[in-house]
C-alpha cells in the first residue's frame, strides 16, 4: 500500500511518498483554505460562486494525487513486473472488445434517442446526460453481456460539438444525425444509410419506447425488439413527454416494472446510465427483474416511497392541526 503525506502550501502541495522522495505539484492561486474541510456553519457562509470554485478546485487536486500515486506504483516495479502487467491490460482490452462485438452482433438493441435535447435542456443538463451516457457505456464495456447502442438525433451544433469533444464518435455503438422514427417504423424495419432494408432481414422486429408514464409493463426483454430510450435528464422530465413522443410517432410504450419489484419506490423515472444497466444486468441474471433492479437501482432511491410517505403524512397532520 502506498504511504503519503501531504503538505500544502501556498505555492501548491507537496507528496511525500515512502521512498522519501517528494512530488510538488504548482496550484496557481490555491491556498491551504481552500483545501481543507470547512464545518457546515463556514461552507453556508460561502457564496454560490466560492463553493462552485471550492468544488472545482478538491476535485482536480484529488485527480492529481490519483494519478500521482498511480505513476509512483509504476515507477517501484521491476521491468518484469510492468510488462507481465502491460500484457494483462492488453488482453483485458482486447476482451473487451471482443464482448463489444459480440454485443453489437447478438445483444439487446437500445436506442437513447436525442430528439428533445434542443426542447429541454440547457447547456448544463445537457452536459449532465452526456455524462451518464458515458457511465453507461463504461459500465457496459465491463459488462458480461454487452449490448448494441444507438445514439439518434444528435444533429444540433452544440449536441454535436459536446458529443465529438467527449470522443464518442470512436465508441462501439452507432451514431446518426436522424431521430429514431426515420431509422425504423412500427414494425421494426431499418433505414440505413439512407436504403430501407428489405422487411424479412429488418434490423429489428418491433420498436418498443420505455416511458414512465406507459400504462402496459415490459415484462421481458427480446432481442429482436429496439428499445428506444428518449434522452432527457431526469431532473428535467415532464409528465408524460416520453409517452407523447411514442403516441406521435405510432410507437408501442412501455414501463419496466419498478413499483411491481421494488414497491416503495416512489418514481419509475431513472437516469440513462441506469437503465443501461438494467439492460446489461437483465441478459447476466436470465430474465430475474427482482435481481436486476435491486441491482441497478441505488440503494437510497429504493427508499424514496418511505421517505415521501412520511412527508405526506406529516404534511396531512400539519394541515388538520392548523384547523
Amino acid at each position: 500500500m502506498l504511504k503519503c503525506l501531504i503538505r500544502v502550501s501556498h505555492s501548491g502541495f507537496q507528496l511525500r511518498l515512502h521512498n522519501a522522495r517528494s512530488i510538488t505539484v504548482a496550484l496557481d492561486g490555491v491556498t491551504e483554505e481552500m483545501l481543507m474541510k470547512l464545518s457546515n456553519k463556514e461552507y453556508k457562509k460561502l457564496t454560490p460562486e466560492e463553493r462552485h470554485k471550492r468544488a472545482i478546485l478538491r476535485l482536480n487536486n484529488k485527480k492529481k494525487l490519483k494519478k500521482l500515486r498511480k505513476q509512483e506504483q509504476l515507477a517501484s516495479l521491476s521491468v518484469e513486473e510492468f510488462d507481465a502487467l502491460t500484457k494483462e491490460k492488453k488482453l483485458q482490452a482486447a476482451l473487451s472488445e471482443e464482448r463489444m462485438r459480440l454485443g453489437r452482433a447478438s445483444g439487446y438493441k437500445v436506442c437513447i434517442d436525442m430528439t428533445l435535447d434542443a426542447e429541454v435542456h440547457t447547456k448544463h443538463d445537457r452536459s449532465s446526460l452526456l455524462s451518464q451516457i458515458l457511465y453507461g457505456y463504461t459500465y457496459m464495456r465491463r459488462a458480461p453481456t454487452p449490448f448494441h447502442l444507438h445514439l439518434t438525433a444528435v444533429q444540433s451544433p452544440p449536441l454535436t460539438e459536446e458529443v465529438n469533444r467527449r470522443g464518442m464518435a470512436s465508441w462501439e455503438c452507432t451514431i446518426d444525425s436522424r431521430p429514431a422514427w426515420e431509422l425504423w417504423d412500427d414494425a421494426g424495419a431499418a433505414d440505413v444509410g439512407g436504403v430501407r432494408t428489405q422487411p424479412q432481414q429488418p434490423v429489428a422486429r418491433s420498436v418498443i419506447v420505455l416511458s414512465p408514464d406507459a400504462d402496459e409493463v415490459l415484462t421481458t426483454l427480446d432481442k429482436d425488439t429496439l428499445y428506444v430510450v428518449p434522452g432527457v435528464i431526469d431532473r428535467t422530465v415532464t409528465s408524460e413527454i416520453s409517452l407523447s413522443l411514442a403516441r406521435k410517432h405510432g410507437f408501442r410504450a412501455r414501463r419496466l416494472p419498478i413499483q411491481e419489484y421494488i414497491p416503495k419506490r416512489q418514481t419509475h423515472v431513472l437516469n440513462i446510465d441506469t437503465v443501461m444497466k438494467i439492460f446489461c444486468l437483465y441478459a447476466e441474471h436470465e430474465g430475474d427483474w427482482k435481481t436486476v433492479l435491486e441491482t441497478a437501482l441505488p440503494k437510497r432511491k429504493q427508499q424514496q416511497r418511505r421517505l415521501g410517505v412520511k412527508r405526506a403524512a406529516a404534511a396531512q397532520e400539519g394541515e388538520e392541526s392548523s384547523l
